[in-house]
């Protein structure tokens, strides 16, 4: 058998992604308004997150620096800025979607930031740090405050005049565009964590311990505001010298209609601390916080939609996510976490499992029967799509069950520790163990289970040595055969699109991936992509073509080509990705570490000039080579209009293959490939192209 090993790493370009955030508990502290149909969150990891006006959150800069964002700011749809612990300063300017770290300015801690207009911006920090703009964030110009206040806001009404507070009541004011700043009596000791004016007069602040302070003369004079809380308050804001809103601790919202004198508590479903609150006019706004907490209104405030219901702060790693439909799906984590959609990942709801053991694989054969597996070889089932998880092992195994899989409501199997396989034949109610192999230093443990019917399945398992080893059955479990041992590597997935059409995907210690194919039903493997710095998770293929997989570092990667070369899609985080799972070549969801859940509706890429392929590409073509008649080498020309696997072969007068010149996946366009004739005679030669169901041959003619 000829082995083929292609070396593919990632395309010259990463392809823009669009991955909608769903579920996730990063801490946010600042959200800010673009316009009406948009709004920028940013937070917890240097996170920030576009949510449109249809309510969908796209990531569009994650990274793990311990410098949390706490401010965002835009001075136009296109141009923005957002900043945070250590002196952090992000740069975009293009509408978010590339972020850029700015050079280094200061290493306080910078908590808020505010536009004045198109081209002044401003931030305050700790010890009296303060920074302005005159050119949209390109350069930053100390500004001296003679203080060593921790500033905690930051606000103007115009370019001369604004105001900043912060530690022990401080407020300070500027009427000459920060070139000085004068002190205010604020008449507390209070922490002000917020500032708020709608003109030169009418302003509020808020803070520490329930205060709310309202002035009415710039500042001269602050009244301190009944508001009938002693939890912190962290965020006020107003739309007109009426209605306000201020949010806080354990999820504390009050709002007035009088300009603060009366504060109303309002219900906000929610005890995660609020740390800031925006409205786009009296009645739509949004208000977010602690745990990846994103609450809206559209009533003025009366009631409130938690976007993001996330129900505690635990940042747990979800290991298994499965879908019926577009719909309907479950996802599965550590501590036994089940989460549980029903509107296509709108919202995600906790399912009950009554265990503390990690669960990492899910599966159902309906909206009704399904079982999750995991710690101490625990397994429960559910007949009511979730709300209720009945044990049927006690999980008190030192062992790992850690793949399940059904082929009906009663025929399944497990991938368990210690080489064993377990089946069903009663829907879960009890289960036989077969032992693939014996018990000492290089048994494998069984980490991936996948039967394509009744008969045939595949378990794949890894030993302490790194050493992976994929078991066949063709009798429903009852006899397994080893088809494939690595010499070097692990294996941790195995997915078939027909009986014949297989891949399988190992991880090369410590931080290489390979993936293997089969066209033969598994009793043949060849090596097809070998990925460099790639440490792979997740992995699932649309047919047999289009694949994904997902890994370390919030890396997504999809092949057009049925494997043979991988893109990287940007998914805007860096958090480590298990599970990846599509319902049809559109939709899919990936899930992994920080409880996070992230959905595309379009395939996960984004593609620039999409008409460019159509324009250029009509149909499949095979040309005539040239020149023609030829010595030694000559130029074979075809094109492809859509994805498609690719032979080209050389063959004599007598039909015998002389060479093959093109054996790949390949993606739209206009190829070329050289034919050498080196050691061969005179003659008439014959080239044949087969992609897809077009065939074509043509002939040439070499003349020595």
């Amino acid at each position: 058998m000829k082995v083929i090993v292609l070396i593919a790493l990632f395309f010259t370009n990463t392809l823009f992604g669009q991955w909608e955030l769903q579920y996730f508990v990063f801490d946010l502290y600042s959200v800010s308004l673009v316009g009406k149909n948009e709004a920028w969150i940013a937070g917890e990891d240097v996170t920030i997150i576009k949510l449109s006006n249809n309510d969908e959150l796209e990531i569009k800069n994650s990274e793990d620096r311990s410098k949390d964002f706490q401010s965002i700011s835009y001075f136009n749809r296109d141009v923005g800025f957002a900043v945070g612990r250590l002196g952090t300063i992000y740069l975009t300017e293009n509408a978010g979607e590339d972020w850029a770290l700015q050079d280094f300015i200061t290493n306080s801690h910078l908590k808020s930031s505010f536009i004045v207009n198109d081209s002044v911006g401003w931030i305050a920090g700790s010890d009296g740090t303060l920074f302005k703009t005159q050119n949209r964030g390109g350069d930053w110009a100390k500004i001296h405050t003679d203080t060593t206040v921790n500033f905690e806001a930051i606000y103007f009404v115009n370019n001369s005049t604004g105001w900043i507070t912060g530690s022990g009541g401080a407020i300070l004011k500027t009427t000459d565009a920060g070139e000085s700043w004068a002190s205010q009596v604020s008449n507390t000791s209070s922490y002000l964590e917020s500032i708020y004016f709608i003109d030169s007069s009418s302003g509020w602040c808020v803070g520490a311990n329930g205060t709310i302070l309202r002035t009415e003369n710039g500042g001269s004079d602050w009244v301190l505001q009944e508001s009938n809380t002693m939890r912190s308050l962290n965020s006020v804001f107003f739309t007109d010298e009426e209605y306000g809103w201020a949010a806080g601790a354990n999820g504390t919202i009050l709002r007035t209609s009088n300009g603060g004198i009366d504060w109303l508590l309002t219900e906000s479903e929610t005890e995660n601390n609020l740390y800031s609150i925006s409205m786009i006019d009296s009645n739509t706004g949004y208000c977010v916080g602690q745990c990846g907490t994103i609450l809206k209104t559209i009533d003025g405030g009366e009631n409130w939609e938690n976007l993001n219901p996330t129900k505690n702060c635990d940042f747990l790693f979800l290991f298994d996510a499965f879908f019926l439909d577009s719909n309907t799906g479950w996802v599965v984590g550590q501590k036994g976490a089940i989460l549980n959609t029903n509107d296509g990942g709108r919202q995600w709801l906790p399912q009950v499992s009554n265990t503390d053991k990690d669960l990492t694989s899910i599966y159902f054969v309906n909206a009704n029967e399904g079982w999750t597996v995991g710690g101490g070889q625990i397994i429960l089932k559910t007949t009511d799509g979730g709300i209720s998880w009945i044990p049927k092992s006690n999980g008190t195994s030192n062992f790992y069950s850690w793949s399940v899989f059904f082929i009906n409501a009663n025929l399944g199997w497990m991938a368990c520790d210690i080489g064993i396989v377990k089946k069903t034949v009663d829907g879960g109610e009890t289960w036989t163990q077969k032992t693939l192999e014996p018990h000492d230093a290089f048994t494998v443990d069984f980490n991936f289970i996948f039967f394509s019917n009744e008969n045939t399945g595949w378990v794949l398992g890894t030993n302490q040595f790194n050493k992976g080893k994929a078991y066949k059955t063709t009798d429903g479990g009852i006899s397994w055969r080893l088809k494939y041992q690595s010499p070097s590597h692990t294996l941790g997935r195995i997915f078939f699109i027909d009986d014949q059409k297989g891949w399988m995907k190992g991880n090369v210690p410590f931080d290489d991936t390979i993936i293997l194919t089969t066209t033969d039903g598994g009793d043949s493997w060849i090596t097809m992509t070998y990925l460099e710095n790639f440490s792979g998770g997740g992995f699932c293929f649309v047919d047999s073509l289009e694949g994904y997989l997902c890994g370390e570092d919030g890396k997504i990667l999809k092949t057009f080509d049925g494997g043979f070369n991988w893109t990287q899609l940007a998914s805007g985080i860096n958090q480590n990705l298990f599970s990846i799972d599509f319902v049809n070549r559109s939709t899919g969801w990936v899930v992994g570490s920080n409880t996070i859940i992230m959905k595309t509706t379009n395939g996960g890429t984004t593609f620039i000039d999409e008409n460019n392929f159509a324009n250029e590409i009509s149909g499949f073509a095979l040309y005539q080579n040239y020149p023609n008649p030829f010595n030694p080498a000559t130029i074979i020309k075809y094109q492809i209009p859509e994805l498609s696997f690719v032979t080209i072969k050389v063959f004599d007068v007598l039909g015998n293959e002389i060479s093959t010149l093109v054996n790949e996946g390949k993606t739209v366009g206009s190829y070329e490939v050289e034919f050498n004739t080196k050691g061969l005679s005179s003659g008439v030669y014959f080239y044949k192209i087969e992609a897809g169901n077009f065939t074509e041959t043509k002939k040439m003619v070499l003349l020595r």
